[in-house]
C-alpha cells in the first residue's frame, strides 16, 4: 500500500486540522474544572501556593493546571495555547499507536489506526484540554515499554500516569501488577523491568501523603463539590451502575464492537487469554473500571478510554486472525459505526456525556448567541438560574475578562429566568415538564444540529 509506514504523518495531520478546527472552543465540562480553574488558580495566584483550594480540589495531583498556568506566563493566556499543548499529546498517541501496531500487527496498520482513533469519545477528548489525553499518552507509552522491554518507555510513562491524576496511578498499578504477573510466567520476560514503576508511585504516594498532611484529606471531602459522586451504593444500586457501565461501553458508537468482543471471548477465549492485550484489559478493568461500580456517579465515559482503547485493539486482532477476505470492508463498517457515535443523541429527559463525542460542536456558538441575548435585553446575570456546564464564568471558560455567572438553579419557584439547554443533566423529569409548561414564556431559542438552547421567564415572578 502506498501510504504504509507514512501512517503516523497521515494521522498527525489530522490532529494539526482538529486542532485548527477546535483552538478556539472555549473549556467545556469537566474541562473547566480540571484544566482552567486549576490553571487560574495558579496564574491568578503567581504561583504563591501548591495546594488548590477545596472548591476546586477534586484530589488529583494539579500538573495539568500548573503547566497550563506555566505556558499562560510564557505565551499568553488564550484558548490557543491550552489546544496546542493538548495536540503535543495527540501527535504523541499517534506516535506511539504506530510503535504498538508494528509490535502487535503485522500489516494493516492505517485501517487498524484509523478504527482506534476515530473512536469518539477519544475524539472529543482530543478536542478539548483534557488531563485524560495526557493519561492516554503515556499509557500507550507504559504499553510499549512492557511490550518491548523497555525501561525508560516504562519509567517515563508511568511517572507521567501517576503524575497527571490519581486514576492514571491506578493504570499505572494496573499495568505493574500485569508486568509482575507476565514476568513470574514467562521465562523470556525482564524481571527488572518492574523496578522502573516504581518512580511514578513513589512520586504519587509522596503527594497523597503531602495533601493529607496540609489538608487532611485524600480524593473528598465532606464538603467537597463531588462529594455526593462518591457516595456508596448500595446492592441495587450496584446493579444498576453495572447496567450503566454496560450501557457507557456500548454507547457512542461502540456497540457493534462491544457485540463482536463478547462474541469473541465466547467463542475464541483459548486465543485471547494468551493475548498481552487482553490479559492488560483485564487488569485494567480490574483495578479502574471495577471499583466505580460501588461509587453513585463515577461512570462518566472518559473514564473507560483505556478500556476502550484496548478492546479496539483486540478487535482488530480478531479482524486479521481470521481468514476473512474484505478485511478491509469490514474495518470500514466497524469505523463508520463508530463514527455515527459522534450523533447518537437521547430525549432531554436521558442523561447524556457531552464531553463524550463530538456532538457538543455547536455548544460554543450557541452559548455566544444566548449571551448576546442576554446583552441586548439588559437581563441581570444574577436572574438568570441554569445548571452546569454554564455556571462558571467566561473568564475561565473562554478566557475574557468577564467574571461574573449565572445563578445557580435549585428550585422553580423562586427562578425569574431559567438558562436551559439538553446538555444539562442536573434538570430533574418534573422540573423540565414545568419549562415546557404554560408557566414560562420562552423569550430566546435556539439550536443548531443536536444542542438547543432556551432562555425561559417565570410568568409567576414580577
Amino acid at each position: 500500500m502506498i501510504i504504509r509506514g507514512k501512517e503516523k504523518h497521515i494521522f498527525s495531520i489530522f490532529f494539526v486540522l482538529l486542532f485548527i478546527v477546535f483552538k478556539d472552543n472555549p473549556f467545556f465540562w469537566d474541562s473547566t474544572q480540571l484544566a482552567s480553574l486549576q490553571a487560574h488558580f495558579y496564574y491568578d495566584a503567581h504561583f504563591s501556593t501548591f495546594f488548590l483550594s477545596d472548591t476546586i480540589d477534586s484530589g488529583h495531583p494539579p500538573t495539568l493546571g500548573i503547566t497550563l498556568a506555566f505556558l499562560w506566563n510564557i505565551f499568553g493566556r488564550t484558548l490557543i495555547v491550552g489546544h496546542a499543548f493538548m495536540l503535543l499529546f495527540c501527535v504523541g498517541i499517534v506516535y506511539q499507536l504506530y510503535t504498538l501496531c508494528q509490535i502487535l500487527f503485522q500489516k494493516y496498520h492505517f485501517w487498524i489506526m484509523l478504527f482506534v482513533l476515530s473512536e469518539a469519545t477519544f475524539l472529543a477528548q482530543s478536542s478539548l484540554v483534557s488531563p485524560d489525553i495526557c493519561v492516554l499518552f503515556f499509557f500507550i507509552l507504559t504499553i510499549n515499554g512492557i511490550l518491548l522491554q523497555n525501561k525508560w518507555f516504562i519509567f517515563l510513562g508511568n511517572i507521567g500516569l501517576c503524575i497527571v491524576s490519581t486514576r492514571g496511578a491506578m493504570l499505572g498499578g494496573a499495568l505493574a501488577i500485569f508486568t509482575g504477573w507476565h514476568w513470574y510466567w514467562s521465562k523470556n520476560f525482564k524481571y527488572n523491568i518492574i523496578y522502573f514503576f516504581l518512580a511514578g508511585f513513589i512520586l504519587a504516594i509522596t503527594y497523597q501523603m503531602a495533601h493529607y498532611y496540609q489538608k487532611g484529606w485524600i480524593l473528598y471531602h465532606p464538603n467537597s463539590p463531588w462529594q455526593q459522586c462518591f457516595e456508596k451504593t448500595n446492592g441495587l444500586g450496584y446493579a444498576k451502575n453495572l447496567l450503566i457501565m454496560a450501557w457507557r461501553f456500548c454507547d457512542n458508537g461502540r456497540i457493534l464492537t462491544m457485540v463482536v468482543f463478547f462474541l469473541g471471548v465466547l467463542f475464541y477465549f483459548k486465543k485471547l487469554k494468551k493475548s498481552p492485550i487482553f490479559q492488560m484489559l483485564i487488569f485494567v478493568f480490574l483495578c479502574t473500571a471495577l471499583p466505580l461500580l460501588q461509587y453513585k456517579n463515577l461512570l462518566g465515559h472518559r473514564y473507560l478510554l483505556p478500556c476502550y482503547f484496548l478492546i479496539n485493539l483486540l478487535i482488530c486482532g480478531l479482524i486479521l486472525e481470521e481468514k476473512y477476505r474484505y478485511k478491509i470492508l469490514i474495518f470500514i463498517i466497524f469505523i463508520i459505526v463508530q463514527i455515527s457515535g459522534n450523533f447518537w443523541i437521547y430525549p432531554d429527559k436521558i442523561a447524556k456525556g457531552w464531553d463524550a463525542s463530538l456532538a457538543y460542536f455547536s455548544y460554543s456558538k450557541l452559548l455566544k448567541n444566548s449571551s448576546n441575548f442576554i446583552t441586548k435585553h439588559a437581563i441581570p446575570k444574577t436572574d438568570i438560574y441554569t445548571c452546569f456546564p454554564l455556571l462558571s464564568s467566561t473568564y475561565h471558560t473562554h478566557l475574557d475578562q468577564d467574571k461574573s455567572t449565572f445563578q445557580e438553579f435549585t428550585s422553580i419557584k423562586n427562578s425569574k429566568y431559567v438558562l436551559y439547554s439538553n446538555i444539562i443533566n442536573d434538570f430533574s423529569d418534573p422540573q423540565i415538564d414545568s419549562l415546557n409548561s404554560e408557566g414560562f414564556k420562552t423569550i430566546f431559542a435556539d439550536s443548531n444540529y443536536f444542542i438547543t438552547f432556551k432562555i425561559l421567564v417565570n410568568r409567576n415572578i414580577k
